[in-house]
């Protein structure tokens, strides 16, 4: 995004993927560590239940 153009998802969410370090942001930011544990928990669980998913 440069100037007064606006955010669009389709199209700027590739980029910042692309660069976004999630180990980085789990180091700086507590709520987001706790939040990414979380999320690769539920993950886990639901590949345990469901033998086969990817």
């Amino acid at each position: 995004m440069i100037g007064s153009v606006s955010y669009s998802e389709t199209i700027d969410q590739p980029a910042l993927t692309a660069v976004f370090d999630l180990d980085q942001a789990a180091a700086r930011a507590h709520s987001f560590d706790k939040c990414l544990r979380e999320v690769t928990s539920l993950i886990r669980a639901f590949r345990s239940s469901h033998p086969g998913s990817p």
